[in-house]
């Protein structure tokens, strides 16, 4: 019960604080990977700080992004602001498969575990 009211807890913050993130304006996007596949932008500079690294395999279609805490849910949306996927994931290291994207603009929210941190990024998948 008591892990429940965690989980419950984790997920309604998680959606106020992407709620939040996706209305305001994304002035100091910060691109962490550029390639002809794809781009992945962060939308505040200061948000690159927890990001340790990142990389794109196009032959596997995998975005994988190493961060410096623990993420406690991943979230993404498709260009419309319907979530494709919403996963607790407790690890610093994600490994996203990209191949069961379609070409087109999506929002991936990455909340930590203290709460007070959602890494909001742009991802633009091109092939």
């Amino acid at each position: 019960m008591k892990n429940q009211k965690l989980l419950l807890s984790l997920a309604l913050a998680f959606i106020m604080c992407t709620a939040q993130a996706a209305t305001e304006p994304t002035n100091n996007d910060k691109e962490i990977i550029k390639t002809a596949a794809l781009s992945l932008s962060v939308h505040e500079a200061s948000s690159s700080d927890l990001i340790e690294s990142s990389s794109y395999n196009l032959k596997t279609d995998k975005l994988s992004i190493s961060l410096k805490q623990n993420v406690a849910y991943i979230q993404v949306k498709d260009k419309d602001g319907n979530i494709e996927f919403q996963l607790p994931i407790d690890s610093k290291q994600i490994h996203l498969s990209l191949d069961q994207f379609e070409k087109g603009s999506y929002e991936v929210f990455l909340l930590t575990y203290n709460l007070d941190q959602v890494i909001s990024m742009s991802l633009s998948k091109t092939e």
